[in-house]
Formats: structure tokens, C-alpha cells, sequence
């Protein structure tokens, strides 16, 4: 079993210890290794897990950021066919009722 060390920050950044993987610095906690950790060899936890992080950070962004859209398009969608549905059923309810009232005109004329 390998062993290998997680980072802890130092200032603000992240030191690797890729060079001499036996010796640990004071500011790293020890830790057993994973199986991906074995096929890198003296590599940290930190230099493995930080992109596949990232990656999956991103991945769960653009999920996110798509049901937003979806959700927003959706909603003007339906404010914008409702809002069209409106104004052709009065245009349609407006001419009808004129014909109507002009029909019942002319008939009562008579």
C-alpha cells in the first residue's frame, strides 16, 4: 500500500511534495492512498483529486445553468403565447360581436 499526503494550504497555496513522497512536510496530514493515487507514482491526493474536482464542479455548473434556461425559456414562452392567444381571441371576439350587433341592426331597421 502506498502512502501518500493531503494538502493543506499554505498562504493561500497548495505546495506538492511530488519529488520526495516519503518525506512529509509538517504542514501535510498522512493519509492511506487510494487505488487511483497508486497509479501516479509520489503524487498527493491534491494533484489527483483537483482536476476531476474541477471537472465535476463544471459538469454540475452546466446542469445547473441548463434547467435555468430551460426553466426561464419556458416561462417567457408561455407569457408570450399567452399573451398572443389573448389578443387574437379579442380580435376574433371583437369582430364577431360587430357583425353580430350589425346583423341584429339591420334587422331591427327593417
Amino acid at each position: 500500500m502506498t502512502t501518500c499526503y493531503d494538502l493543506q494550504p499554505t498562504n493561500g497555496k497548495f505546495k506538492h511534495s511530488i519529488d520526495r513522497p516519503t518525506e512529509r512536510p509538517k504542514n501535510m496530514r498522512k493519509t492511506t492512498a487510494r487505488p487511483t493515487d497508486q497509479m501516479t507514482s509520489g503524487a498527493t491526493h491534491e494533484s489527483i483529486d483537483q482536476p476531476t474536482n474541477q471537472a465535476t464542479v463544471h459538469i454540475s455548473n452546466q446542469s445547473i445553468n441548463q434547467s435555468i434556461n430551460q426553466s426561464i425559456n419556458q416561462s417567457i414562452n408561455q407569457s408570450i403565447n399567452q399573451s398572443i392567444n389573448q389578443s387574437i381571441n379579442q380580435s376574433i371576439n371583437q369582430s364577431i360581436n360587430q357583425s353580430i350587433n350589425q346583423s341584429i341592426n339591420q334587422l331591427m331597421d327593417r
